[in-house]
This record gives C-alpha cells, structure tokens and sequence, in this order.
C-alpha cells in the first residue's frame, strides 16, 4: 500500500470491500490514528495480558492505534474504507515535520 505524503503527516487508504474482510493481526513501530471513511469497522487490540479489546467505528470515527500493539481491522459492512494516519519518522524514528525518504519507519 502506498504511502500518501500529506504535510507533515502521511497515511494510507484501505478498503475492505466485503463484510468480515480484515486487516489481520498485525503492528507497526510508530503509533497511528484510523479514521472510518466509510462503512463500519471493528478494531481489535490484543492487550499486553493477551487478552482483547474490541470495539466498532462507524464513518466520521476515529481511534487511535498504539506503537508496537497487535491489532485487527475488519469490516462490518460492505465496502468499509478507513484512512490509516501517522506522523513522519526520521531515521533515527523520531517524529518529522517533513518525508525524508525514510519508508522503513512505515511498517
């Protein structure tokens, strides 16, 4: 998926065209915000203890998804699009006002 450089920030577009399609489990080294674009989807968050946190978004919503935290994005209905938000990382990952080529601090 590509990355979308807007500013000081980037994000990537997902759409998950049928209902129970998801995003599985997975994490990234940066923290990052979900907005819900369209549709309803639900977040799981797998807790340090291993146990779950689950919860829905319907369109206009956001959540926040922590560094380093599994977690599963799946649609609730069809066609459920949902822009993934996050702040530039320099090599050293820290936070960036600008993109500086830097596409391993995004996975």
């Amino acid at each position: 998926m590509d990355i979308v450089k807007t500013g000081p920030i980037g994000h990537r577009r997902f759409t998950l065209d049928k209902k129970c399609d998801s995003n599985i489990n997975h994490k990234h080294n940066y923290d990052h915000t979900t907005i819900v674009v369209n549709g309803r989807i639900q977040i799981t968050l797998e807790k340090e203890d291993g146990s779950e946190f689950k919860k829905e978004f319907v369109a206009g919503e956001l959540f926040e998804v922590p560094a380093h935290q599994f977690h599963t994005i799946k649609a609730l209905e069809d066609n459920s699009v949902y822009l993934c938000v996050f702040s530039h990382r320099d090599f050293n990952g820290l936070v960036t006002q600008k993109y500086i080529g830097n596409n391993g601090a995004y996975i």
